[in-house]
């Protein structure tokens, strides 16, 4: 059932619903409970309380977004063909050749009202997701700037990384210099999952 069906089919049950509350004001309701009318008076009668209670709750929750950042973000969050869209924000994935057929997905930040892109190849989606979550709610432009050092700092390992990888790839096995790669490789590899870490703790 498309959206558009299920609209009218709600619009249809609440006009039913309500012919019967209007019947029911008038007096022309059978008292017998297992009339239509009686059922029909039952049937409003949980759906006002489900409105009200739903209502209330959407309300509440709005309210509540105003001073919860990660409530907020979540409620004006949509999905796109190309991304995220957060409020006035959107975040774009890229793919680039980082090394000889390697690719990474980096994340651009526009600015939907401007179509200016104030942010781009950032490494990791929840960097774009924490920065649009600091710039809209908490306007805490330090908190921005630490999240974009840390990026970089990720960024720049994940090269190393893949530079080292690509490295290991073209040396012989049994050569010192591959021994040398290997151990660097790892120890990049430690560098990469700390500045992760880092980053995501900042958010």
């Amino acid at each position: 059932m498309t959206d558009q069906n299920q609209t009218d089919a709600m619009a249809d049950i609440l006009r039913k619903l309500n012919n019967g509350v209007d019947k029911a004001q008038k007096g022309e309701v059978n008292n017998d409970p297992t009339s239509k009318a009686a059922q029909t008076d039952a049937m409003a009668d949980v759906m006002r309380k489900l409105q009200a209670a739903t209502g209330e709750a959407a309300y509440e929750m709005v309210a509540e977004s105003a001073s919860d950042a990660d409530l907020g973000v979540a409620i004006n969050t949509t999905r796109t063909e190309a991304g995220v869209s957060v409020s006035r924000y959107d975040i774009r994935a890229t793919k680039k050749t980082v090394q000889e057929g390697i690719n990474k997905t980096f994340y651009n930040i526009t600015d939907n009202k401007t179509g200016t892109m104030l942010y781009d190849d950032l490494g990791l989606f929840e960097t774009a997701m924490g920065v649009v979550k600091h710039t809209l709610f908490t306007k805490d432009e330090n908190k921005v700037r630490r999240l974009l050092s840390l990026d970089q700092e990720y960024v720049g390992a994940v090269m190393e990384v893949y530079g080292l990888k690509n490295r290991l790839q073209r040396l012989d096995e049994s050569s010192v210099q591959y021994d040398v790669a290997s151990a660097k490789y790892s120890n990049s590899r430690t560098k990469l999952s700390a500045a992760k870490m880092k980053l995501l703790k900042a958010l």
